[in-house]
């Protein structure tokens, strides 16, 4: 089972023109640490947490480990964690601090490999970005599976 924890624009230098998750989730900043013991205290078997919105890459590493002690408390209950994330910027620290705190799966958030549309929807990340990202030697040992997207602003709507 994953238990969703929706990070609102955590990590994020700018909003993407689709992007609302504080309207979306009605939970700012401050409601963090509640969210957590929300989902997380009644939960007795080992679950995986996927970690939502935002962009962990995006974060420094204080901030980053900040955000994995959120869950010291529940450790013993969670098998792993996946996070959904845009590919920028992605450093060694990163991959580390990740990588220590139990990051199974790394979701990256790739609505299009047209730099054109990327720029339109305002992702700050290019297709080159992503690809980078993606290769044998940007893996470092996660899976990457993708989240993309099928409709865009000025595009047509194909099927």
């Amino acid at each position: 089972m994953i238990v969703p924890i929706f990070l609102p624009h955590l990590g994020c230098e700018g909003r993407c023109i689709y992007c609302d998750q504080v309207y979306i989730t009605h939970i700012g900043d401050s409601a963090l640490t509640a969210t957590i013991e929300k989902y997380l205290a009644p939960v007795r078997g080992p679950v995986e947490v996927g970690l939502y919105g935002g962009n962990i890459f995006g974060l420094d590493p204080a901030g980053l480990t900040r955000l994995f002690a959120c869950f010291d408390p529940y450790r013993d209950r969670i098998s792993g964690f996946r996070i959904s994330t845009k590919p920028v910027p992605l450093d060694e620290e990163t991959i580390r601090i990740i990588s220590e705190n139990g990051v199974k799966v790394i979701e990256l958030g790739a609505p299009s490999f047209n730099n054109d549309i990327l720029r339109t929807v305002n992702r700050r990340h290019t297709a080159e970005d992503v690809e980078g990202v993606s290769s044998g030697s940007g893996r470092r040992g996660f899976p990457w599976p993708f989240r993309s997207w099928r409709a865009f602003p000025g595009r047509p709507w194909r099927t």
